[in-house]
């Protein structure tokens, strides 16, 4: 029995997709041809794009700014209270009003800690200023419990307040950038307004802004909708007023020189470019001369664990030659081509004593000539290589690679940064065998300087740190004599073994090392009464001058600047030894402070150079 078969019911033809020519096509009658909606292209999915982080705020010295000193703080501030007195506020809403008494409240909390911020002895002066700010500081918050809450952006003028408050807030930041967090001084300049004149700057300052703040309070108060708010507004007025009256009364015997206080940077080597523009070149000369100073200090007094070796001194000394060499041809460079003679004349004298400060220093740079530190050898005199006895029995050693001290690389960039504003940014020491280039002109050199005056003020802070680092080198060679060994013959001992190359130095090449840096602070004072010669002469006001007169009258009578050298006996070889071995392993291999390889200190190379026995000697052959 079959099955019968069902037929299926015809159907609308359908439209066949398109195929390749190697499918198959059905016989009969092909069907029309529909195509297909084009597809799009196929394309993988993308992530939604991620916001861009707003861009790093640089630091001042980054940007190719001068990082402000105290009375610029207090300039800016002035300017930002100005502006302030200067805006209609008169039909402002509450919520902006609220917000601006807010940023009131916050600049009168800053100005009334400022008067006397390190000291607790104060003035009379400074005791009526102080409590006539707290007094205004309560008046305006009276006047803010009748206002709603602030607005979020309320304006310039807010703006303009907060500015005001953010730069007096950032001059106690500066003068207690000078001290650890114990309270205890990191340079020289801590003591700057120890003395009653310096404190009284700081109160007449004060007592500017208190005058200022006080027309920025009338202008808040004007249009007020509750009567409550003028009245505590002119209240506080008022003892603004009489702030700023008492303030410049009672210190007439204010020293203005207190003003040119920097922030006091941090002791790290920096270095320098060719991409970097010469017209920045002077600011930053003086921010190196800043981490000098702190560097100096920080080695007379011992606060610092990375201290200065022998090869340190030896580089510093040979690199501020160059600088003193590269500013003395900066002057003559524009003494040259200067039409007063008077001003040319006082160029090429202050040249002429830069050129001295250089002999000097290279002389106490040869003094090192054949001493060594066993903790740092990366500056030694040449030597032979080892002979096939000490290679054989295994007692071939590479000498330590010791990170440098940050006070050797910023000499050395000190030093480039003046030949760019010499001879260009291009310009390196390491070409200083090819020819040498054609100098800038004296146009170029006193536009990237504002001139004659502030282009002698920045090659003042030269000779003005060098004094301060020549007077803290014999602390640092009392802390490092037990280290240094010698290869000179005419200083051998009778009793040490002649087949040894290296020996205890003696005590009469330490007398040596100390004889050459007595004679530094000598020089470098002329160099700096002569640059300061120049800038009177051309009109222009240096005020670093007070405040560094400060400091070095500071460091003279300090005993610890002027350790007398002793004369201890010679330690043996056993000393040495340890010494040696003292070295730290996280202070050797590949410094990634020092400078580039492309420029290498003015000195040996610091890499390894195996010719030095397991006891640190060698034999001579």
């Amino acid at each position: 029995m079959t099955r019968p078969r069902h037929r299926v019911p015809p159907t609308a033809p359908q439209a066949w997709p398109r195929t390749s020519s190697s499918c198959a096509v059905p016989r009969g009658r092909s069907p029309p041809f529909t195509p297909l909606p084009p597809t799009p292209p196929h394309s993988w999915p993308r992530p939604p794009p991620r916001p861009r982080p707003p861009p790093r705020p640089w630091p001042p010295s980054e940007r190719g700014e001068r990082v402000p000193v105290v009375s610029e703080l207090y300039d800016a501030a002035v300017l930002r209270l100005n502006a302030v007195a200067r805006e209609p506020l008169n039909q402002v809403s509450r919520r902006e009003r609220a917000a601006l008494v807010e940023r009131l409240d916050h600049l009168l909390a800053a100005l009334a800690e400022q008067p006397a911020p390190l000291d607790p002895i104060s003035s009379s002066a400074t005791d009526d200023v102080r409590s006539l700010l707290a007094s205004a500081t309560g008046h305006v918050r009276t006047a803010a419990r009748y206002l709603p809450s602030p607005a979020p952006r309320p304006g310039p003028a807010a703006d303009h307040l907060t500015a005001a408050a953010a730069a007096v807030s950032a001059v106690r930041d500066t003068i207690a950038s000078h001290r650890d967090h114990d309270g205890r001084p990191v340079t020289p300049y801590a003591y700057t307004y120890s003395d009653r004149a310096a404190r009284d700057y700081l109160t007449r300052r004060t007592a500017e802004l208190a005058f200022h703040a006080g027309r920025a309070v009338h202008v808040v108060a004007q249009g007020a909708h509750h009567p409550g708010i003028p009245e505590a507004l002119d209240r506080a007025r008022s003892d603004l007023n009489q702030a700023a009256v008492y303030g410049q009364a009672g210190t007439r015997s204010a020293d203005s020189g207190a003003g040119a206080l920097p922030l006091a940077l941090p002791v790290e080597p920096v270095q320098t470019s060719d991409v970097h523009l010469t017209a920045h070149v002077p600011g930053r000369i003086a921010e190196d001369c800043d981490r000098l100073s702190r560097s100096a200090y920080e080695t007379a007094h011992a606060l610092s664990h990375h201290t200065l070796s022998g090869s340190d001194l030896q580089h510093i000394a040979r690199w501020q030659a160059m600088s003193r060499l590269l500013a003395g041809r900066v002057l003559l460079r524009v003494a040259d081509q200067h039409p007063d003679q008077s001003t040319a004349s006082g160029m090429r004298e202050a040249a002429d004593h830069l050129r001295t400060t250089a002999r000097a220093w290279q002389q106490a740079a040869s003094t090192w000539h054949h001493v060594v530190d066993l903790a740092d050898p990366s500056a030694h005199p040449k030597l032979p290589p080892p002979s096939y006895d000490i290679v054989r029995r295994g007692e071939v050693v590479q000498l330590p690679q010791v990170v440098p001290h940050p006070a050797a690389v910023l000499t050395r960039t000190t030093a480039v940064r003046l030949g760019q504003l010499l001879y260009g940014p291009k310009w390196t020491p390491e070409g200083a065998k090819q020819p040498r280039p054609e100098p800038r002109t004296a146009a170029e050199i006193l536009a990237d300087s504002r001139g004659e005056g502030p282009l002698a003020a920045t090659l003042y802070r030269l000779p003005a740190t060098g004094w301060q680092l020549a007077t803290a080198t014999p602390t640092a060679l009392e802390n490092l004599r037990h280290r240094l060994v010698t290869d000179s013959i005419d200083h051998r001992l009778a009793q040490h073994d002649p087949r040894r190359r290296f020996y205890p130095a003696t005590g009469r090449q330490i007398e040596h090392l100390h004889t050459a840096y007595a004679e530094l602070p000598r020089a470098e004072t002329a160099a700096a009464a002569a640059l300061l010669s120049v800038a009177e002469r051309v009109g222009t006001a240096v005020p670093r001058a007070h405040l560094d007169a400060t400091a070095h009258q500071q460091i003279t009578s300090d005993p610890t600047w002027r350790r007398a050298p002793a004369s201890p006996p010679a330690p043996g070889h056993a000393a040495f030894t340890r010494a040696a071995r003292s070295v730290s392993v996280a202070t050797t291999g590949t410094s990634p402070l020092g400078p580039r390889r492309a420029a290498p200190l003015p000195a040996a190379g610091r890499g390894p150079v195996p010719v030095v026995s397991a006891q640190h000697q060698v034999r001579r052959r």
